[in-house]
């Protein structure tokens, strides 16, 4: 299987939300598989990736000899497109393209910065040789210890976008339809002069902030809200709006 040439520059880009996102087309071309392919590996476990946000789909056109033609695309953030790629028969040409990938998030998450934390510049100083090394050391012990590669990498990918800290209590919810009131809860739980990393809907964000139950009101509310402090409007998703989030705070 030959790898198709696919310049870094286009594997990642920002959404109209301008959250950093990938697509299932360019991870087919990345990987060397039909898009259809790909895109029934993203429905067959659209339940796992939506644990890290909210999978849209779009459709784009493009052009045959026949002429203009339109196909559905998934778009996947950083998480979701790690996720799926553990999903994919792990030989020579998707081990390369999963480095690529995980440099195009991190040239992205850098040119969004002016000071990369000093996290992210000790994993970009790291060679391909060691992430062969780390990749063969993962998948050994995974074999040994009989762990999907899926479930372990859900794991990981849910301890790293967990606060840092255990959760405080739930926090009760005020009364009344003040968005300037939701907007101060969700604004002690995001911190919006950050750049945003995931797309939530609005239940997804009150459930972070520590509403278990959110209602239909609440929600409506707390979309308004986000999009004040965000100053960007949500894009439509398969389970409703999604809103370009930040990573949550920590608690301390």
């Amino acid at each position: 299987m030959q790898q198709a040439s696919l310049p870094v520059d286009t594997i990642v880009t920002l959404d109209d939300t301008g959250c950093p996102v990938t697509t299932s087309k360019a991870i087919a071309d990345g990987v060397g598989n039909p898009h259809k392919t790909v895109i029934q590996l993203v429905r067959q476990n659209v339940s796992d990736l939506e644990d890290f946000g909210g999978v849209a789909f779009e459709m784009r056109p493009f052009e045959t000899r026949g002429g203009t033609q339109h196909r559905e695309v998934a778009i996947l953030n950083e998480p979701q497109s790690t996720l799926l790629m553990t999903y994919m028969r792990n030989n020579a040409v998707v081990r390369e393209f999963k480095k690529r990938l995980v440099r195009a998030f991190f040239e992205m998450a850098r040119e969004r910065q002016q000071a990369p934390e000093p996290a992210a510049r000790a994993f970009g100083s790291t060679g391909d040789a060691d992430l062969d090394r780390r990749l063969d050391v993962e998948q050994g012990i995974l074999e040994r210890a009989g762990i999907p590669k899926g479930e372990h990498m859900a794991r990981l990918l849910r301890a790293a976008v967990a606060p840092s800290e255990p959760q405080a209590p739930a926090e009760p919810m005020v009364d009344g339809p003040p968005a300037h009131r939701m907007a101060a809860l969700i604004g002690r739980h995001f911190d919006f002069t950050h750049p945003p990393v995931v797309r939530m809907t609005a239940t997804e964000v009150l459930q972070a902030c520590g509403i278990a139950e959110p209602t239909r009101a609440q929600a409506t509310a707390a979309g308004v809200a986000i999009a004040r402090l965000s100053g960007r409007e949500p894009m439509r998703g398969g389970h409703g709006n999604l809103h370009a989030m930040p990573r949550p705070l920590a608690k301390h």
